[in-house]
């Protein structure tokens, strides 16, 4: 006579599901540490900062109220330091964050944010920019050529300097190192000097 077919189940100890537990969670982060997580979605200002980033030239091809997106690196009390991802950090005065009066840039901005600005002065040292649109009003930079002679009146004399409006957006300079017998002049005088060079957003004179 066959025997009947007898199937035993047996009761698993709670210590061997907890150990199942383990080696299953175990086993999770093994898979996960060799696949790479799906990339979080870009969003549209980061997508146009990464763009901005790669497109970004070197100082001397910039032009005047060109739009850049940097990141605010360092504050003062008079203005902030900008990564623009250049060969020349920006700087941006405190009058220059918005048209109200700050007393500190920390009252508009933050350290680490990422900001719209414009071109105003490429210096030697440093990109001078406003968070402000500019709406450049006067003669275009490309109407001037080294060499030219133009009449400018004289707006500024400083200790190094003298600032002359020759009609562009921003005032002509004028060393006074370029500037033979400059102690005569004064503001509001008109004279008669040669371009000696055009920058990105100013143009250089000299009288020599």
């Amino acid at each position: 006579m066959a025997q009947p077919h007898v199937v035993l189940k047996t009761r698993r100890h709670p210590l061997h599901l907890l150990a199942l537990a383990v080696l299953s969670a175990e086993f999770c982060m093994l898979v996960t540490s060799f696949v790479k997580p799906f990339p979080a979605p870009v969003s549209g200002i980061q997508r146009s900062i990464s763009v901005a980033r790669l497109a970004a030239k070197e100082a001397s091809e910039l032009h005047l109220a060109q739009e850049l997106i940097g990141t605010v690196k360092i504050m003062h009390k008079y203005g902030a330091e900008i990564d623009l991802g250049m060969d020349l950090p920006g700087f941006l005065h405190v009058g220059k964050i918005c048209k109200e009066r700050l007393d500190h840039p920390k009252e508009k901005i933050e350290i680490g944010q990422d900001v719209n600005v414009f071109v105003l002065k490429v210096k030697d040292k440093e990109i001078e920019v406003t968070m402000i649109p500019l709406e450049v009003t006067g003669k275009p930079l490309s109407e001037f050529h080294a060499g030219d002679e133009i009449e400018g009146k004289i707006e500024f004399v400083g200790k190094t300097i003298i600032f002359v409006d020759v009609g562009t957006y921003n005032s002509a300079v004028l060393q006074k190192s370029n500037a033979p017998g400059h102690k005569t002049l004064v503001s509001g005088q008109s004279i008669t000097a040669k371009v000696l060079k055009v920058s990105p957003t100013d143009v250089h004179l000299t009288m020599k």
